[in-house]
């Protein structure tokens, strides 16, 4: 995994991966990008984490020290879809960070819940025109955009920079 700087306070933690077949069907001869997107305010963010295809969070952990970030001190999960390549490591963060917020779209709550027994009081549903405010002027905005890959899929916007960060669409 890389890490990069995408502006001031947004961090895309990014793997790569090659000779593989997309969705296990398609092949993809120049591979692909699988990205997570770490966001600072005076509270912390981590949008659409991905572990990478080796399935194993530590992976996305170590990536941390590269921006100088603990996974204790995340503070809220954005999950901008609940494909297992975004959602998967949630339930080992938790043995890390148990008190976290997730911030997800609705459809998404009872999937949360079925996949890892998450109640909704740790959940922070949202929609369209919804914002959170992490603080040092840094709000992110959501937008729902079912189907653009799966039913229950949001886009992340930073109106501090700009920034959209819209998950696998």
């Amino acid at each position: 995994m890389n890490v990069t700087t995408v502006t001031d306070g947004i961090f895309r933690l990014s793997a790569n991966m090659e000779g593989i077949l997309f969705e296990g069907l398609w092949p993809i001869p120049n591979g692909v990008s699988m990205n997570s997107y770490i966001v600072k305010g005076e509270k912390t963010a981590i949008v659409d984490g991905v572990c990478g295809w080796d399935g194993v969070p530590e992976t996305l952990f170590e990536q941390f020290k590269k921006i100088d970030l603990d996974p204790r001190d995340i503070d809220y999960v954005i999950v901008n879809h609940m494909e297992p390549d975004h959602s998967g490591w949630i339930e080992n963060f938790r043995k890390i960070r148990p008190n976290f917020t997730i911030v997800t779209g609705k459809k998404s709550v009872p999937l949360m819940k079925g996949f890892f027994g998450i109640s909704e009081d740790s959940i922070m549903t949202v929609g369209d025109g919804d914002t959170l405010d992490l603080g040092n002027g840094r709000v992110l905005a959501f937008a729902e955009i079912p189907n653009v890959h799966w039913p229950e899929t949001i886009a992340t916007f930073d109106t501090q920079s700009g920034t959209l960060l819209p998950c696998d669409a």
